[in-house]
């Protein structure tokens, strides 16, 4: 997924020109894209046929720095929905500063009945963080961390009343804890290829495969 990563990347320049190679991308997976668009907010989202959605912003700071932040989070979603047709995926337009969660704050797509697993800042380590408003017992049985993380589409989703989920990834430290010093360098040019890792990205969507088909998908069937 590197590759494809760093290929995106290269190819989208402007946050205008992620959005149209975001499409292509999903198109390339027969996925059939909608888009949500109000105001100056452009998501992109594609249905599937249960409550569940995924959702990661595709816009950046720096279009050419945005591996972690958030390129690696669009390209996990998308893996994630051709492995689990049922689920519904957004792509978030806005989400950075000055907007801080405006295409999260507006969508009229996503509402209280559905749960939102919102995808930023993976791929960085072996540690998955999750960020709920409460502890959840069933994620900390997959082994998930319950954690703060900062500001992001998940607390826009939270002030309209829909349950979300920010996943995270951050380094398990050599005594126990957890690591988010790799946190400091979204928003920077030190956000490059060399900081994301292929065993990461793996082991983040094999829990994620396993905690969404056996303890999530049919929750609220």
């Amino acid at each position: 997924m590197r590759e494809q990563i760093h290929d995106f990347i290269q190819k989208s320049p402007t946050n205008e020109k992620r959005r149209q190679n975001l499409i292509l991308e999903l198109q390339k997976r027969n996925l059939h894209v909608e888009h949500e668009l109000i105001a100056d907010v452009h998501n992109v989202f594609v249905w599937g046929k249960s409550h569940l959605w995924l959702s990661a912003h595709y816009d950046t700071i720096d279009p050419l720095h945005s591996y972690i932040d958030n390129t690696t989070g669009v390209f996990l979603a998308m893996e994630l929905k051709t492995q689990l047709p049922e689920i519904n995926v957004m792509f978030f337009d806005k989400e950075e500063p000055p907007f801080l969660g405006k295409g999260a704050s507006l969508t009229q797509v996503i509402d209280t009945h559905n749960i939102v697993f919102n995808l930023d800042v993976v791929g960085i380590g072996d540690a998955i963080i999750y960020d709920a408003q409460r502890e959840i017992e069933e994620l900390n049985r997959w082994g998930l961390v319950w954690m703060r993380t900062p500001p992001c589409d998940t607390q826009s989703l939270w002030r309209r009343g829909i349950e979300a989920i920010t996943i995270s990834n951050a380094e398990k430290s050599p005594r126990g804890g957890i690591n988010c010093e790799k946190w400091r360098y979204c928003h920077s040019s030190y956000d490059t290829l060399d900081m994301i890792s292929d065993s990461s990205i793996e082991k983040t969507k094999e829990v994620l495969l396993a905690v969404l088909k056996e303890k999530w998908l049919h929750k609220r069937k």
